[in-house]
């Protein structure tokens, strides 16, 4: 540090020109060598900056939201590391991660405003941490002290007594399980998403209406986010033109039904990275188009559209009917007239698949299509369920990833699902289409008030806790150490290959376990809170490991499931 500046080294080779109008590749996240606490840390990048992170906790910094106007300080962020938050060398506490958590605020805030940094807002209460989905290899670290009650007296030792004050020292905090300190150590926490400000989180979920009319020379763009940031809307706000990508990464042209959250009329589109739907300024093509120059490719044109028809404009009637319009103006072409519509399947309207697992599909919901608000936390800005980690990596993944991988997927879901049916301050009574619990006791809480929703899959009310957290209150009929919960036992296998179902698995769980797996049956064990008494649940063809002997109360809240294990095969 105190020696000269060298010389320049030599020039390296001239690379190839680009393509005209294509830019550099996006910068990839750069993780850091060695281990935790120093190791496996993201270094902060121009996204930071424009959320507003200060102190990104050694996370990825990324918007609340797949929309282009949740890239906003004003909205918030989401902070992911698949290693491990931390600061100072301590990752936070695993208790008071849920949705309006004390801890999950005040980490908001250190990542805003930075150790002893002045607070001009406070993380709203949709701000909620996991510490899901963490890498298997991160381990048990120690971390802040956060296992403390809102409210109580430990202000000055725990990070969930009451909200920061400007100027505050995260120093003071103590690490460990008690206000005294110690060695305790907590699986890491994996991401926290911040919102500063509801009203514009609810408004930056969906896109951005324009109007009812697409003139020459306009465009609508879709790209990374999965939905295009701007759509159509008829006049009387009934009817809406949209472009959104499906889970298996092809995109289609839709016009919905507001009032009923049918799909009018719709058109595949394809793949692409970037499309647009558009007018051409001098009067001419009309359509969905990728690519710039010569590498323009058309996705979508209306049935008979040619250059020399010179279209001006695109237009949604009120009536859900998209027309395109010639100098006069001349309806040259009519949604209606060329393409019969085509209405949603029930139960998918949210961006889920159809569900998962036959045996789910008897879980009765309602009837009410209508989209969930933001408070609900039933459902992302694209419409995606809010689950556990393993259960959306299965759910995004299942038709690309090889056999194995799926069932090793959805196993630790079932453990996540069955973990969280033994939270008595959240349960998993209430579900997705795809029979996943829903992650938060607001959204349990929600769709028991909610019953008519078809986003709401209900188990039934002795899957649900009698005597539920404070917010929540009474949830169903379930008392003990267990709900009638059971894993799914009917699951489509897919073939990576062709996309198709090649057979299906089942699974089945001990409840309050910790198991040990192996590749060799004789080497697994389960550790049980009720020692050898435990029997599994699901489905009883599963070969099980054998349970310990020795009671385990250390066991209690955690499951061990096996879905068609093949023991002996990697």
């Amino acid at each position: 540090q105190t020696g000269s500046t060298g010389g320049a080294g030599p020039r390296g080779n001239q690379g190839y020109p680009g393509a005209a109008g294509v830019g550099p590749p996006t910068p990839g996240d750069q993780l850091s060598g060695g281990s935790f606490p120093d190791g496996k840390c993201y270094a902060k990048k121009v996204s930071c900056r424009t959320l507003g992170v200060a102190d990104s906790l050694c996370g990825r910094c990324e918007p609340v939201c797949v929309t282009k106007r949740c890239n906003s300080a004003e909205v918030g962020f989401k902070l992911t590391n698949e290693w491990g938050l931390r600061w100072a060398g301590a990752t936070f506490d695993k208790a008071n991660l849920g949705t309006g958590s004390i801890q999950a605020r005040n980490m908001c805030a250190l990542a805003r405003y930075g150790n002893l940094g002045k607070i001009a807002l406070d993380a709203t209460a949709n701000s909620f941490a996991t510490n899901e989905g963490g890498d298997q290899d991160a381990g048990m670290q120690k971390h802040w002290y956060g296992g403390c009650l809102a409210g109580s007296d430990k202000s000055k030792c725990c990070t969930n007594a009451k909200l920061l004050s400007s100027g505050f020292d995260w120093q003071q905090f103590a690490m460990g399980d008690a206000c005294t300190g110690n060695s305790d150590r907590v699986p890491v926490v994996t991401s926290v998403t911040c919102v500063f400000d509801d009203k514009l989180y609810d408004v930056a979920l969906g896109p951005k209406p324009v109007s009812d009319t697409l003139p020459a020379g306009e465009s609508i763009y879709a790209g990374r986010e999965g939905i295009s940031d701007e759509y159509l809307q008829s006049a009387n706000g009934d009817c809406q033109l949209i472009m959104k990508q499906a889970d298996k990464g092809d995109w289609s042209l839709d016009i919905l039904m507001l009032k009923t959250k049918e799909t009018a009329w719709t058109t595949p589109l394809g793949s692409g990275a970037v499309m647009r739907l558009v007018v051409e300024k001098d009067g001419g093509f009309a359509g969905v188009v990728t690519g710039t120059g010569k590498e323009e490719k058309t996705l979508w044109a209306p049935d008979g559209i040619v250059k020399d028809k010179l279209a001006i404009k695109f237009q949604l009637t009120d009536q859900c009917i998209l027309k395109l319009f010639t100098k006069g103006p001349a309806e040259i072409w009519t949604s209606e007239a060329k393409d019969p519509p085509k209405e949603a399947k029930e139960g998918t309207t949210g961006g889920d698949d159809a569900p998962d697992a036959p045996s789910k599909s008897g879980y009765p919901n309602g009837d009410d299509t209508t989209v969930p608000p933001a408070s609900s936390g039933l459902v992302d800005g694209s419409q995606k369920s809010l689950i556990l980690g393993f259960c959306g990596a299965h759910r995004d993944t299942k038709l690309a990833s090889t056999e194995g991988k799926q069932l090793e997927n959805f196993q630790k879901c079932m453990e996540q699902d069955c973990a969280l049916s033994l939270n008595d301050e959240i349960g998993c009574r209430y579900m997705d289409a795809n029979g996943f619990c829903y992650i938060a006791a607001k959204s349990q809480k929600w769709c028991l008030d909610n019953p008519q929703s078809s986003f709401c899959y209900d188990g039934g009310e002795s899957w649900g806790w009698a005597a539920g957290s404070a917010a929540q209150g009474k949830m169903g009929t379930a008392k003990g150490s267990v709900t009638a919960w059971v894993p799914q036992v009917e699951v489509p296998l897919y073939d990576p290959d062709t996309g198709k179902s090649s057979g299906k698995f089942g699974c089945a769980c001990f409840k309050n376990c910790a198991c040990e797996f192996s590749y060799n049956l004789a080497k697994s064990k389960c550790r049980c809170a009720n020692g050898e008494a435990e029997e599994a649940v699901g489905d009883e063809t599963q070969v099980m490991p054998r349970i310990l002997s020795s009671k385990s109360s250390g066991s209690a809240g955690k499951c061990g499931c096996v879905c068609n294990h093949k023991y002996g095969e990697k």
